[in-house]
C-alpha cells in the first residue's frame, strides 16, 4: 500500500511540475513564434516592395484620373494594373493609364494598356465612378496570366481621349511650366 501512495505521489508531483513548466514556457514560446513570424512577414514585405518587377510595374501606371473620390477602388484598380503589367516582357516597356470622366449624366472610363508590341483599349460606362471602376477591375481580372495588349494593334482613337483634356499631356505641360 505504501508503494501505491509513493507512486501516486511521484506521478502527481511529476504532472504538477510538467504543468508549471508548460505554463511558464508558453509565453516564451508565443513570444518567440511572434518574433519569428513578424520577421518573416517583414522580410516578405520588403522583398515585394523592393522587387524590381513590381517597382517597374508601379511606375508603368501613368495615371488613374477621375477616381479620387474612390480611394479603395483606385488602389484595387492599380493593383490589378500592376498584376497585368507584370505579365509583359519588361523590355517592351508596358504602360497603362485610366481616365474616368462624366459623360451625358453618367460616367465613362477609358483604360489603355500598351507596350511597344501592341495596344489594348477598353471603354466602360456606369452611373457612378465606382460602377466604372468595378467594371474595369472585372475586365482586368479576365487576364489572369496574359498581357492584354494585342500584338500588332496600333493605338486606337476614342472620343474621350482628347489631346486637350488628356491628363498625361496636362502633366507634361505643367512640368514644362514649372521648369520655366
Amino acid at each position: 500500500m505504501n508503494e501505491w501512495i509513493l507512486a501516486s505521489f511521484l506521478v502527481i508531483t511529476f504532472l504538477f511540475a510538467v504543468g508549471w513548466v508548460m505554463l511558464l514556457g508558453a509565453p516564451l514560446l508565443a513570444l518567440s513564434a511572434a518574433a519569428v513570424g513578424g520577421a518573416a512577414q517583414g522580410v516578405e514585405r520588403l522583398r515585394s516592395a523592393w522587387s524590381p518587377r513590381k517597382r517597374t510595374a508601379d511606375r508603368a501606371i501613368l495615371c488613374t484620373e477621375g477616381l479620387a473620390g474612390e480611394p479603395e477602388l483606385r488602389s484595387r484598380l492599380q493593383g490589378e494594373l500592376t498584376r497585368v503589367l507584370a505579365h509583359a516582357v519588361a523590355k517592351t516597356r508596358p504602360r497603362a493609364c485610366v481616365c474616368v470622366k462624366p459623360s451625358e449624366g453618367a460616367f465613362v472610363g477609358v483604360l489603355r494598356v500598351f507596350n511597344t508590341k501592341g495596344h489594348y483599349l477598353l471603354r466602360a460606362w456606369g452611373d457612378t465612378t465606382a460602377d466604372v471602376a468595378q467594371r474595369l477591375i472585372a475586365a482586368l481580372g479576365a487576364f489572369e496570366f496574359t498581357f492584354p495588349a494585342v500584338p500588332g494593334m496600333r493605338r486606337t482613337e476614342c472620343p474621350e481621349c482628347d489631346a486637350k483634356t488628356c491628363p498625361l499631356r496636362r502633366l507634361a505641360r505643367e512640368e514644362r511650366l514649372a521648369m520655366a
